[in-house]
């Protein structure tokens, strides 16, 4: 979800439109997947291209981590999310939207957010005024609980396919510009079950069908503070192929007040667009 704002109003992603012909519907029998083989680092240099219903175009690109990334050695990569059209995927009506989504590994073989840069060189509707550009680390010390924001499924064969959630809490910290250099010490520690923001992640297998593949997916079903809600979709051997927004409820699913979330005379129109089925978008290449 893709994301993190300081007010935890917005998530992810954003593109540049993509042209060119559209490759036959890659095909998977239906055997148990595992992580590793619909997200992995080998995906680095690659570029992913979406549409949504209305035609709107966005892409992501894998690119690789600075070393020690948002202060986590090992295994990291980045999502640059980056978008053509206002409407569409990630942070709805906001022109140019730009995203680096930072990615950690985990020892499991999953994959969690450690960090945004985010970049809205025209402002957003519920920023503060002239242009918000900022860099924002997901903060993990939370001593008994489950690691926050989990993003890309585990490298556990069976466990996806049985079902698994992982929800906890989650703390932002974050400072002016864009910068993959760690601020995690400045963020205020949680201390209690209801401390920071709401965050669930349900991974589980179900069939998708985009114009790249039609087949079994791993889905990462994402549910943030009040009313973010995503799932995002990801293919063997393809990565990231699919997201839906419907926005119905985070901490409480389906909660009628998301029925008009955002609020506000501008966001009011996006939040009619997140509850809009053509806001999906599917992977064109």
């Amino acid at each position: 979800m893709a994301r993190h704002w300081p007010t935890a109003l917005i998530l992810l992603l954003f593109l540049i439109g993509c042209g060119g012909h559209l490759p036959p519907p890659a095909t998977a029998d239906q055997s148990p997947l595992t992580g590793a083989s619909v997200f992995n680092e080998s995906m680095v240099g690659q570029t992913w291209c979406f549409q949504n219903g209305h035609g709107d175009a966005n892409c992501i690109e894998i690119q690789s981590a600075p070393p020690n990334a948002a202060c986590r050695g090992g295994h990291n990569l980045v999502m640059h999310f980056t978008k053509t059209q206002d409407r569409t995927y990630w942070a709805l009506g906001v022109p140019q939207a730009e995203l680096w989504f930072v990615l950690h590994q985990n020892p499991d073989g999953s994959w969690r957010s450690s960090a945004s840069l985010i970049n809205m060189p025209q402002g957003c509707p519920w920023c503060p005024p002239g242009p918000y550009i900022v860099s924002s680390d997901v903060f993990d010390a939370q001593p008994g609980m489950p690691l926050p924001y989990l993003i890309a499924p585990p490298d556990t064969l069976g466990v996806v396919q049985d079902g698994l959630f992982n929800e906890t809490r989650v703390n932002y910290t974050s400072e002016p510009g864009l910068s993959f250099n760690c601020n995690i010490p400045s963020a205020a520690p949680l201390v209690g079950p209801k401390d920071g923001e709401y965050w669930r992640t349900d991974f589980y297998q179900s069939s998708v069908t985009t114009p790249v593949y039609s087949g079994p997916a791993i889905v990462s079903d994402q549910y943030e503070g009040i009313c973010g809600h995503e799932r995002w979709y990801f293919a063997p051997n393809l990565g990231l192929v699919k997201i839906e927004s419907p926005y119905d409820g985070g901490e409480i699913k389906n909660d009628p007040m998301c029925d008009n979330w955002p609020v506000g005379d501008h966001i009011l129109v996006n939040g009619a667009w997140t509850h809009d089925p053509n806001m999906t978008i599917e992977r064109i290449h």
